[in-house]
């Protein structure tokens, strides 16, 4: 079960944040940095509203939403700042991760992840608008 846990997690890690922090921020980012980060995160959330189609709630469907988005911040900015895909897809991974299979309840978890992630890429962005993503990463 746990071998499935990792591979489920590290192949949605993987899909999202090179979708999402590769591919979908590289296209916006010659429209600047912030609304780069902004209109990825924001796309990015939009995109797990289609999750209502597997979940009976759709608070809980908004709130997945809402977390991607500001969680989407976060992976950007740490995106930006490596200059690397793979720590953000380690970082989705582990998050997730922890939060399926540790002591403490799954959706507080998670609230408390994209928190942390949204705190940490507004600190990154606001320190440092000026960067480059190199198409070899």
């Amino acid at each position: 079960m746990l071998a499935m846990l990792i591979t489920g997690y590290a192949l949605t890690g993987y899909m999202e944040e090179t979708m999402w922090r590769g591919v979908v921020l590289r296209v916006l980012r010659p429209t600047g940095t912030m609304q780069a980060v902004l209109i990825g995160s924001l796309l990015c959330g939009a995109a797990h509203l289609s999750n209502i189609m597997f979940r009976e709630s759709a608070a809980l469907v908004a709130a997945q939403a809402l977390g991607s988005f500001c969680g989407g911040i976060g992976y950007a900015a740490l995106r930006l700042q490596t200059n690397a895909i793979w720590p953000v897809t380690a970082l989705h991974m582990a998050g997730d991760l922890i939060a399926s299979i540790g002591a403490l309840p799954k959706i507080p978890t998670l609230v408390t992840h994209d928190v942390i992630m949204l705190a940490i890429g507004l600190y990154l962005l606001r320190r440092n608008n000026n960067y480059t993503i190199d198409s070899a990463s």
